[in-house]
Protein backbone atom coordinates (compact mmCIF):
# COMPACT_ATOMS: atom_id res chain seq x y z
CA UNK A 1 0.00 0.00 0.00
CA UNK A 2 1.33 3.56 -0.89
CA UNK A 3 0.33 6.20 1.46
CA UNK A 4 -2.13 8.20 -1.28
CA UNK A 5 -5.73 8.76 -0.93
CA UNK A 6 -8.09 7.13 1.94
CA UNK A 7 -9.48 3.67 2.69
CA UNK A 8 -12.39 2.97 2.56
CA UNK A 9 -13.87 0.68 4.89
CA UNK A 10 -17.46 -1.69 4.42
CA UNK A 11 -18.66 -3.60 7.37
CA UNK A 12 -21.22 -6.60 7.21
CA UNK A 13 -23.41 -8.15 9.65
CA UNK A 14 -24.59 -11.12 7.99
CA UNK A 15 -24.54 -12.58 4.31
CA UNK A 16 -27.91 -10.82 3.45
CA UNK A 17 -26.42 -7.55 3.22
CA UNK A 18 -22.81 -8.62 1.30
CA UNK A 19 -21.88 -6.66 -0.82
CA UNK A 20 -24.69 -3.88 -0.93
CA UNK A 21 -25.83 -2.97 2.45
CA UNK A 22 -22.98 -2.19 4.78
CA UNK A 23 -24.05 -2.60 8.94
CA UNK A 24 -21.27 0.03 9.27
CA UNK A 25 -19.26 2.08 7.36
CA UNK A 26 -15.24 4.09 8.29
CA UNK A 27 -12.48 5.95 5.83
CA UNK A 28 -9.30 6.74 6.77
CA UNK A 29 -6.26 8.04 5.45
CA UNK A 30 -3.67 6.12 3.25
CA UNK A 31 -0.90 7.67 5.31
CA UNK A 32 1.29 4.53 5.93
CA UNK A 33 2.43 1.36 4.98
CA UNK A 34 1.07 0.05 8.17
CA UNK A 35 -2.51 1.23 9.56
CA UNK A 36 -4.20 0.62 12.33
CA UNK A 37 -8.35 1.82 12.01
CA UNK A 38 -10.23 1.70 15.60
CA UNK A 39 -14.15 0.88 14.84
CA UNK A 40 -16.84 0.40 17.68
CA UNK A 41 -18.52 -2.75 17.23
CA UNK A 42 -20.58 -4.71 19.53
CA UNK A 43 -19.75 -8.66 19.55
CA UNK A 44 -20.90 -10.41 16.70
CA UNK A 45 -20.53 -12.18 12.92
CA UNK A 46 -18.72 -9.50 10.44
CA UNK A 47 -17.12 -9.52 7.29
CA UNK A 48 -15.06 -6.40 5.62
CA UNK A 49 -14.33 -5.28 2.61
CA UNK A 50 -11.93 -2.36 2.08
CA UNK A 51 -10.02 -0.51 -0.53
CA UNK A 52 -7.44 2.39 -1.51
CA UNK A 53 -9.03 5.43 -3.35
CA UNK A 54 -6.18 6.54 -4.62
CA UNK A 55 -7.93 9.19 -6.83
CA UNK A 56 -10.80 10.46 -4.68
CA UNK A 57 -13.50 9.15 -6.68
CA UNK A 58 -15.15 6.80 -3.79
CA UNK A 59 -14.95 4.28 -6.35
CA UNK A 60 -12.74 0.86 -6.26
CA UNK A 61 -11.24 1.53 -10.38
CA UNK A 62 -10.52 -1.43 -12.51
CA UNK A 63 -8.45 -2.25 -15.13
CA UNK A 64 -10.35 -4.38 -17.35
CA UNK A 65 -11.31 -7.37 -15.02
CA UNK A 66 -8.55 -6.13 -12.94
CA UNK A 67 -8.78 -3.95 -9.62
CA UNK A 68 -6.38 -0.83 -10.27
CA UNK A 69 -6.19 0.08 -6.30
CA UNK A 70 -5.84 -2.22 -3.72
CA UNK A 71 -8.32 -4.15 -1.29
CA UNK A 72 -8.42 -6.85 0.77
CA UNK A 73 -11.25 -9.00 3.12
CA UNK A 74 -11.44 -9.82 6.45
CA UNK A 75 -9.28 -13.28 6.78
CA UNK A 76 -7.85 -12.34 3.95
CA UNK A 77 -10.53 -13.83 1.86
CA UNK A 78 -10.12 -13.85 -1.82
CA UNK A 79 -12.63 -15.11 -4.37
CA UNK A 80 -12.52 -16.63 -7.50
CA UNK A 81 -13.08 -14.41 -10.64
CA UNK A 82 -14.90 -11.73 -8.49
CA UNK A 83 -15.68 -11.25 -4.45
CA UNK A 84 -14.91 -13.92 -1.86
CA UNK A 85 -18.42 -15.54 -0.38
CA UNK A 86 -19.16 -13.73 2.78
CA UNK A 87 -19.03 -17.10 4.91
CA UNK A 88 -14.97 -16.89 3.91
CA UNK A 89 -14.64 -12.93 4.93
CA UNK A 90 -17.33 -13.43 8.42
CA UNK A 91 -15.42 -13.50 11.54
CA UNK A 92 -16.50 -13.53 15.15
CA UNK A 93 -16.32 -10.46 16.90
CA UNK A 94 -15.39 -9.99 20.99
CA UNK A 95 -14.01 -8.13 22.90
CA UNK A 96 -10.49 -7.98 22.55
CA UNK A 97 -10.92 -9.35 18.50
CA UNK A 98 -8.42 -7.98 16.01
CA UNK A 99 -8.44 -8.33 12.59
CA UNK A 100 -5.54 -7.99 10.32
CA UNK A 101 -6.05 -7.42 6.39
CA UNK A 102 -3.76 -7.18 3.88
CA UNK A 103 -4.60 -4.99 0.79
CA UNK A 104 -3.67 -6.43 -2.65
Amino acid sequence: MNSKGELLIAIYSSAESYPQSPYKTAMAKADSLTKTVLIDLPEGSYGISLFQDVNGNKTLDFNGYIPSEKYGFSNNARGQMGLPAFKDAAFLLKSDSKQYITVH
